[in-house]
């Protein structure tokens, strides 16, 4: 599977009172930002933690490019967010 488009979000510059974390395979690492990849031929968009060290986490979630605007709502609704 091939890589096609991909944008990073840094967490870097922000100052939250406990970091964003991943649990990888060896733990939990802080999180410093997420790597967001687009697969046009399976319709994927994967979701990897990049860590302190600037490298993708060891784990990804995959969610189907149909799901999308379901998942946006979801955590829309878990944050008090009426705004849709």
């Amino acid at each position: 599977m091939k890589k096609r488009d991909f944008i990073k979000i840094d967490f870097m510059i922000e100052n939250y009172a406990s970091p964003p974390t991943f649990l990888g395979r060896n733990g939990a690492y802080d999180m410093a930002g997420i790597e967001i990849t687009h697969f046009p031929t399976t319709n994927m968009i994967r979701l990897e933690p990049i860590t302190k060290k600037q490298r993708t986490g060891r784990s990804w979630l995959e969610i189907p490019e149909d799901k999308i605007k379901s998942l946006i709502s979801e955590l829309k609704k878990a944050i008090g967010d009426s705004n849709e």
